[in-house]
C-alpha cells in the first residue's frame, strides 16, 4: 500500500485537461550507489518495465522505455489518460524492490509549454529489507 501520496505542483494556471497525449514519468534511485545500478537492480528494473509494458499494452498505452544514470532510472509512458495509467502502474510498483518513486503526470503533449503537470512522491509502506 502507498504510505505517501502527495501532489505538489501544477505548471499551468488553467486546470482543464485536454485530449492531447499525456505522459506518466516514473523516477527512482538505485540504493547500491552505483551510477548505473547493480546487476540485481538492473534485473529488477527490467522486470518492472516488462510488467508495466504488459499492463499498458493491454490498455492501449505505450511504455516508451527508460533512462539510467546518475544513480537513478526514469521510465516513460504515454497515453490518453495519465490518471488511469498511474492506477494501472501502482501494483507493479508495489511489487518491485524499489522503495520510493517520484511520479510526474503530464496532461498534454511534451512540446506543450502550457500543459498541466503534477508531481507526486510515492513511498511503499512496508518492505522486507
Amino acid at each position: 500500500m502507498f504510505a505517501i501520496f502527495q501532489k505538489h505542483e501544477s505548471t499551468n494556471e488553467d486546470d482543464s485537461i485536454n485530449d492531447s497525449p499525456q505522459a506518466l514519468i516514473i523516477r527512482s534511485v538505485f540504493e547500491s550507489g552505483d551510477d548505473f545500478g547493480s546487476e540485481d537492480e538492473l534485473n529488477s528494473l527490467r522486470q518492472l518495465e516488462d510488467n508495466l509494458d504488459r499492463i499498458f499494452a493491454d490498455n492501449n498505452y505505450d511504455l516508451d522505455g527508460h533512462e539510467v544514470g546518475d544513480g537513478e532510472f526514469v521510465l516513460y509512458a504515454y497515453g490518453d489518460d495519465v490518471d488511469r495509467m498511474l492506477e494501472l502502474a501502482k501494483e507493479p510498483l508495489r511489487e518491485s524492490p524499489f522503495i520510493w518513486f517520484n511520479i510526474t503526470l503530464r496532461y498534454g503533449a511534451v512540446d506543450d509549454e502550457n500543459a498541466k503537470e503534477t508531481h507526486t512522491r510515492v513511498k511503499l509502506s512496508t518492505r522486507d529489507r
